[in-house]
């Protein structure tokens, strides 16, 4: 089996909850859910993002950049060797840093393109 490039295979669907009223709608297509509430919380691709770190006014970017990073990491990473990008090819190094006492954490995407449109090349 070849790289499946349809988003909606790649991220899910999602359920999007209204906090004021409990109203949910389930969204079809590449729908990112950076919040965890609702009846898909778990099974959303960034499910480890806490409601309060993805705030918009009060949570923490960071928080949703680590999250979002890994989770892409962890799909491709997860997918079997005949189903990978020979185009899009996503790497993760870990170090710990001794001198500050904490761990650095670096993600590296590759994208091979057409010059001269920088569009994305189609998978071979």
């Amino acid at each position: 089996m070849a790289f499946d490039i349809n988003p909606d295979d790649f991220f899910g669907t999602a359920e999007y909850t209204n906090i004021d009223n409990g109203a949910s709608v389930s969204v079809a297509g590449p729908a990112i859910v950076f919040r965890s509430s609702g009846a898909s919380a778990g099974s959303n691709l960034l499910s480890t993002l806490t409601d309060t770190d993805a705030d918009q006014t009060t949570g923490d970017v960071r928080e949703v950049v680590f999250a979002l990073s890994e989770a892409i990491f962890s799909k491709m990473d997860a997918l079997a060797t005949a189903d990978k990008s020979n185009k899009l090819t996503v790497s993760r190094n870990t170090f710990e840093d001794t001198v500050n006492n904490e761990f650095v954490r670096t993600y590296t995407f590759q994208i091979r393109l057409d010059p001269p449109s920088f569009s994305v090349k189609a998978e071979s």
